[in-house]
């Protein structure tokens, strides 16, 4: 008897009132069958234990698995679950809604106008016209000097005085102002006022001759012509490093930097004080009209006579370097053209290979042409 109870001690962890969570019945015939064993004749404690390891562990394993795959079992989502909402409570949200609404009605039914039922008397239909007449009388954007009683004195202006016809100097002098009622009549009106400011601007058009009318801008800006060769040592593609940046740059360096040829240049000219000067470049001038004309202060000469053709005053070089200060960049080892000596040319030489004389050079350029413009055309910009 005492193996009996001590077999019904260690029971295993099958007879004991926990279930599982989902009851598997192959499990609960088991366990029946384990517990008319243990009534029927006895046995060892180890055979009844080795018994029952080995029929329970198929099943064991079984229920194991299936817990497992529920623990790690997840919820399928997609687009009609997560709308659907399930879960979800919207009661908080709806009671809010309901509470609005109802302010909403409430706010509505006391901002509606009360309706009296009482008949009211009839009107006259002078008195009526009388009350329109008022009504319309009330407001006017161009008439708000009668509604001003008080009138606003923080700055000292009386409205009712005027300067008309008198000098700029006579209007810091308070005593010289006129009242206005003594100029336009007994009565002042806006309207009268304006009119007479207007007809008399009109007459003051009318009066100036034409070409005061509409005066048109003229451009201050000097125009410096070079040669359009591309033989030339100033062209195009390095004319902002000679002029502006005072620095001697051959066309085919700025050509091997991929450098682009423009059509005209704006070089910006910096003085001792650091101001700059806005100068134009071309290489074609006959595309400039007379008043551009007026405004070259500069060519740079190439040596041939063929330069000049076409170019106003005929392309007599004589008479257009009279108008225009005329220069000649060459090399210092290189031989001075024929033409170019003969005619009144400045000429600037620069080295082939020393650039920091470039310096000492350069600069003469433009104190040459600023004693030019200073003395021919001081009208310009420089």
């Amino acid at each position: 008897m005492e193996k009996y109870r001590d077999l019904s001690r260690s029971r295993s962890p099958l007879d004991r009132k926990s279930k599982p969570e989902s009851p598997n019945p192959r499990f609960q015939k088991l366990v029946e069958k384990m517990r008319t064993l243990r009534k029927m004749a006895p046995v060892s404690e180890n055979l009844s234990l080795s018994l029952l390891d080995s029929v329970s562990s198929p099943i064991l394993s079984e229920y194991k698995n299936n817990r497992n795959c529920k623990t790690k079992e997840r919820v399928w989502k997609n687009r009609t679950t997560c709308l659907e909402s399930l879960t979800t409570d919207f009661s908080r949200v709806i009671t809010l809604l309901d509470t609005m609404e109802r302010k909403e009605i409430e706010n509505s039914q006391k901002m509606k106008p009360i309706k009296n039922d009482k008949i009211e008397p009839k009107m006259e239909l002078g008195s009526a016209t009388k009350q329109k007449s008022q009504e319309k009388a009330r407001y006017s954007r161009y008439d708000q000097e009668r509604f001003q009683v008080n009138p606003v004195t923080d700055l000292q202006i009386d409205t009712a005085l005027s300067f008309h016809g008198k000098t700029f100097n006579a209007i810091h002098n308070l005593q010289s102002s006129k009242p206005i009622l003594n100029q336009l009549g007994e009565s002042f009106n806006h309207s009268s006022a304006i009119k007479t400011v207007t007809h008399s601007a009109k007459m003051s058009t009318t009066s100036l001759p034409n070409h005061q009318k509409f005066r048109k801008r003229v451009p201050k800006t000097p125009i410096i012509v070079i040669p359009a060769s591309g033989t030339a040592l100033i062209t195009m593609y390095n004319v902002l490093d000679i002029l502006q940046d005072l620095k001697f740059i051959t066309t085919e360096e700025k050509k091997q930097m991929n450098c682009r040829r423009e059509n005209e240049v704006l070089i910006q000219r910096r003085k001792e004080d650091g101001t700059t000067t806005p100068y134009r470049v071309v290489d074609n001038p006959l595309k400039l009209t007379d008043e551009e004309w007026d405004r070259v202060v500069a060519v740079f000469v190439q040596g041939p006579a063929w330069q000049f053709k076409n170019w106003k005053w005929c392309g007599n070089p004589v008479e257009m370097f009279s108008k225009i200060c005329a220069f000649h960049l060459k090399y210092d080892d290189q031989k001075l053209d024929a033409n170019v000596e003969s005619w009144s040319v400045n000429i600037l030489e620069v080295s082939k290979t020393k650039r920091h004389m470039d310096k000492a050079v350069l600069p003469k350029f433009w104190k040459i042409l600023d004693r030019f413009i200073a003395s021919n055309k001081p009208y310009l910009r420089y």
